[in-house]
């Protein structure tokens, strides 16, 4: 599947608690820690290049760290082409934005 010409890439921090998230696009590197609260969505602003990697550091000190292959993965497995990143303690899958909205709604009490 790979790269969706236009597409955003957003993350969402489905897990249990706050996490910290580091990347790489196809353009650009974000080597600087994001810190994300829980049921918080950001997105790589201006940038629709490729995600490349992904580096997620749980408050318990877990690190997953996905490459391109692994991502590609992730999206082929998921049959998305337009999708959201979640994070969750079990790990990262790549979902619709509908069903990303009813998680997040989920985890913040209603608010998107």
């Amino acid at each position: 599947m790979g790269f969706v010409p236009g597409s955003d890439t957003y993350f969402i921090n489905g897990s249990s608690g706050p996490i910290g998230i580091q990347c790489r696009t196809a353009t650009k590197n974000y080597p600087k820690t994001i810190p994300m609260r829980v049921g918080m969505r950001i997105g790589i602003s201006g940038d629709y290049s490729e995600l490349r990697s992904l580096t997620v550091t749980y408050g318990n000190g877990k690190v997953v760290s996905l490459n391109s292959r692994d991502l590609e993965g992730i999206q082929v497995t998921s049959r998305i082409t337009h999708g959201v990143w979640w994070i969750a303690d079990s790990g990262v899958q790549y979902i619709s934005n509908r069903d990303a909205n009813i998680r997040q709604r989920r985890l913040t009490g209603g608010r998107l």
